[in-house]
């Protein structure tokens, strides 16, 4: 017997066989669309995976084209550059080649300048030596660093004796006399000299000023001689002094005169290329 609803016909004689049969066929119904539903999410889940490969592939492939297209701008731009250095390297090249050129050119100049002025210097040199010897000056190395200043054509009764100084520098470019002058001068005229000489550097003029104090020298000698030689004592009477007879002269031995400095022997002039 069917009771009449308004929604749902139900049958009031339904059993509990009919009810087991209508849950096992639920049941099978909801595992058939569970299968298809597993189904369906393995096959999406196959077709997302297949279309993610391919769009990684894709995406890889146009990655290795961008990075290739920049490499392929860096290599260009480093052809560029290169072939900017290579210019500037030939252009450096050519200017060192004018300028080892010029560098040449004022080489060989300088040559001829410095041949021009060493044949000035030897002139120059041999007509000091010349004018020097015409002087009674012979200038020469003495072998203990020292430059030897050995004059003559001072003593008229002896010309060729000669008078010796010996002139060093020292380790600050300054002028002295390695030892007392031959024969000695005063201490003082010659630290004078040395002072003018150092502060004004006027070589001739230090040279000039010794020669002048060794004729000096020779002259007060001559004079100190002379004087001491005409002394005579004569003998007094109302007529005043005699002429004298050879047995009456009696030379006076001159007193507190200095001895004269023993003369050195005169040495070879020496050679030209020895000054």
């Amino acid at each position: 017997m069917l009771v009449h609803s308004p929604h749902v016909a139900i049958r009031e004689d339904f059993d509990e066989d009919d009810s087991k049969k209508a849950l096992d066929r639920l049941q099978e119904a909801v595992e058939v669309a569970r299968r298809d539903a597993e189904q369906f999410e393995k096959e999406m889940l196959e077709k997302i995976d297949a279309v993610s490969f391919q769009g990684f592939r894709e995406l890889e492939e146009v990655d290795n084209s961008f990075k290739d297209i920049m490499q392929r701008v860096k290599n260009l731009h480093s052809e560029r550059s290169k072939q900017r250095e290579i210019y500037k390297m030939e252009t450096s090249i050519q200017q060192i080649e004018n300028e080892k050129l010029n560098l040449e050119s004022s080489i060989r100049y300088l040559a001829h300048e410095r041949k021009l002025l060493e044949e000035n210097s030897v002139k120059k040199k041999n007509h000091s030596l010349e004018f020097y010897s015409k002087l009674g000056l012979d200038l020469y190395p003495d072998g203990t660093n020292s430059l030897c200043l050995s004059f003559y054509l001072l003593d008229p009764v002896e010309p060729e004796r000669r008078f010796y100084a010996y002139l060093s520098v020292d380790q600050y470019d300054q002028y002295y006399l390695n030892g007392p002058t031959k024969p000695a001068l005063p201490a003082i005229l010659l630290n004078d000299l040395l002072i003018s000489l150092n502060q004004k550097n006027h070589f001739g003029t230090f040279v000039a000023a010794l020669r002048r104090a060794f004729k000096d020298l020779v002259t007060s000698s001559s004079s100190t001689a002379n004087t001491s030689s005409s002394a005579l004592i004569y003998e007094n009477n109302d007529l005043g002094p005699p002429t004298p007879s050879k047995s009456q002269i009696v030379l006076r031995q001159p007193q507190n005169v200095e001895e004269s400095p023993p003369r050195l022997p005169s040495p070879p002039p020496p050679p030209l290329d020895a000054v």
